[in-house]
């Protein structure tokens, strides 16, 4: 199985999705989603395109050059007060390294925070 086949394998299965299933949302066949799957064929571009729209994840993460499978239409989302998260990255992004490694340790710190929240919310 190739890179491609196993990634796209991969995110129908996570998803409950069958090849069947695939197959009719894309309006190709059922032949067509197994021989991506295990690399016989190789998607075109509309195809790839497609895919990656309905994972929600990006065509450089279905073959297999990035692995971060979030799609960049989160960057629109915003993340407070009208402000998307697009700018949030921009504005870190100019941050010296050690104000960097400050905001990683605040998130952390939330991020920590927030877990034994939801651990102590779940033993009550």
């Amino acid at each position: 199985m190739s890179r491609l086949g196993d990634i796209l394998s991969e995110l129908r299965e996570d998803r409950g999705l069958t090849q069947l299933e695939v197959s009719e949302i894309l309006h190709i066949s059922n032949s067509s989603v197994s021989a991506y799957e295990t690399g016989a064929r190789v998607p075109n571009i509309d195809i790839l395109v497609a895919l990656s729209a309905l994972y929600n994840v990006t065509t450089d993460y279905l073959l297999g050059l990035s692995e971060c499978n979030t799609s960049p239409s989160v960057l629109n989302e915003e993340f407070i007060d009208g402000i998307s998260l697009g700018t949030i990255i921009q504005s870190l992004s100019l941050l010296a390294p050690k104000q960097r490694i400050a905001v990683s340790q605040v998130i952390n710190d939330m991020r920590f925070c927030a877990e034994v929240s939801v651990s102590a919310n779940r033993m009550e």
